[in-house]
């Protein structure tokens, strides 16, 4: 019975995105700059004050090695293009940036769907659908910034803040612990 309304299986349609996913900007904001032109000094204090926005924390870990490398390389991919929006060349690593998420994205879902089908994992339709979810948006958004919409970098940053972080705390935290009450040992 316990175990029944544990792994009582969602779509999440609406995530609940955690509060530990970093804004974007520090808590006390930016600090005042005059708008005297000096673009590079105003760029230097948006990069002294800004906090990284995608960072991988202990928190996101499930326990499984293969899987948390995983998500720590899309971490990495994510603050990339963080990192490229603040040195003004969003644009220009975009589309290669997301041509890999897409290839990268595509491999670590079929990892992830291969250890839940050998344990057994009653939730692994739903969370197929959520892989397929996210993989379409991201090759919706690739088609986009291959034909040339270079305004989107935002677009893209927020669905990635939302979507690993999200993910990971919503799903895929669900397969450890299933591991977990079931007696199997993550390898």
């Amino acid at each position: 019975m316990v175990l029944a309304t544990m792994w009582s299986c969602s779509d999440h349609g609406a995530l609940k995105y955690p509060q530990t996913v970093r804004t974007g900007r520090a808590s006390g904001g930016f600090p005042d700059v005059p708008g005297d032109g000096d673009f590079d000094r105003r760029v230097q204090v948006m990069r002294d004050t800004v906090q990284p926005t995608v960072q991988w924390m202990p928190a996101y870990a499930i326990g499984i090695p293969q899987i948390d490398g995983e998500h720590r390389k899309l971490f990495a991919l994510a603050e990339r293009l963080h990192q490229a929006m603040l040195d003004g060349k969003g644009k220009t690593v975009l589309v290669d940036l997301l041509a890999r998420l897409v290839e990268y994205a595509g491999e670590h879902f079929a990892h992830e769907e291969q250890l839940m089908r050998r344990i057994g994992y009653p939730c692994l339709p739903q969370h197929q659908r959520q892989h397929l979810a996210c993989q379409s948006r991201l090759t919706a958004m690739q088609a986009r910034a291959s034909a040339g919409e270079g305004t989107m970098t935002i677009e893209v940053m927020q669905f990635l803040l939302a979507w690993i972080a999200g993910h990971i705390e919503e799903s895929d935290q669900g397969i450890a612990a299933y591991m977990e009450t079931s007696g199997q040992v993550p390898r």
